[in-house]
């Protein structure tokens, strides 16, 4: 971002320190073969349990008449002859699935973020996004000319994300359940690794068809209104020079923006603020 060009900087998902996250989500939990053998099974399953499948879906009907006509004497036979029978039904399937990888990419193209902290005491926040606590941090209020009016929180977890699920694709196969990824984006892209859950981080999302590049990094510089920006925190390690610089920028273009200096607590690892004059 920029304090003089008041911009705030707006930057592709695949580029941020976490994107390791964002760029996984294209992987899935299975392959090709793994989803035929998963089908194989479940279908083998339906065919020889005690109840019918009551849904009327191509499948599901033709799993039906197999069971009237005991066209299976063993879940081993069935096993090799539904391999060839459902092998067309997978790959279309398959070639689905890659499908949705490819939109994906084409929507973390065309889709920038802007991260922000809960709180400016939040030392794991400092440690990551403000050079180890010699930078600084901004505080915008909520604004629709920054684009920041509505602010989610990311959810931190054990489990990795993904665009989709073996069992959601047998369900679509079997039961002709819709699968519609398009509608969890943004939200996929409010996941991270539990591990990092102390940063206690926001994002705005915002879609950018046009967007500008530097050092291979896709980004929008996008202005925000003077009285967005409410309040400057100077790290505990912050330098000198850089406070003097940044307060002559605050007094010039941000005159009612309130500074404040961060400081380590007394009897804990925790931080404090002090709010200080401007020089």
């Amino acid at each position: 971002m920029s304090l003089e060009a008041k911009t705030l900087r707006w930057t592709s998902p695949t580029d941020v320190d976490d994107a390791i996250h964002v760029n996984g989500m294209r992987d899935f939990p299975f392959d090709h073969e793994g989803l035929l053998d998963s089908m194989i099974k479940m279908t083998t399953q339906l065919i020889f349990s005690r109840e019918r499948p009551h849904n009327t879906t191509p499948i599901l009907n033709a799993i039906n008449r197999w069971r009237d006509e005991n066209r299976f004497h063993s879940a081993e036979e069935a096993q090799t002859i539904l391999r060839e029978l459902l092998q067309k039904i997978v790959t279309q399937r398959w070639n689905e699935v890659e499908a949705m990888e490819s939109a994906w990419l084409d929507h973390l193209a065309s889709t920038r973020i802007c991260c922000f902290c809960a709180k400016p005491d939040n030392i794991a926040a400092w440690e990551r996004f403000g050079d180890k606590h010699k930078g600084i941090a901004l505080r915008f209020k909520s604004s629709e000319t920054a684009g920041t009016q509505s602010p989610k929180q990311v959810e931190y977890q054990k489990d990795r994300a993904y665009l989709t699920t073996l069992k959601e694709q047998l369900g679509s196969m079997l039961y002709n359940r819709p699968v519609d990824v398009v509608k969890r984006y943004d939200e996929q892209l409010l996941k991270k690794s539990h591990h990092l859950k102390a940063e206690d981080e926001w994002r705005c999302i915002r879609s950018a068809p046009k967007s500008s590049s530097e050092n291979g990094i896709a980004h929008d510089d996008l202005p925000f209104e003077t009285e967005d920006l409410t309040g400057i925190y100077f790290g505990v390690g912050t330098p000198e020079l850089t406070k003097e610089k940044f307060q002559k920028v605050a007094k010039k273009r941000f005159p009612k923006a309130a500074l404040y200096q961060i400081k380590l607590a007394n009897n804990n690892f925790a931080l404090e603020m002090e709010k200080i004059e401007p020089q």
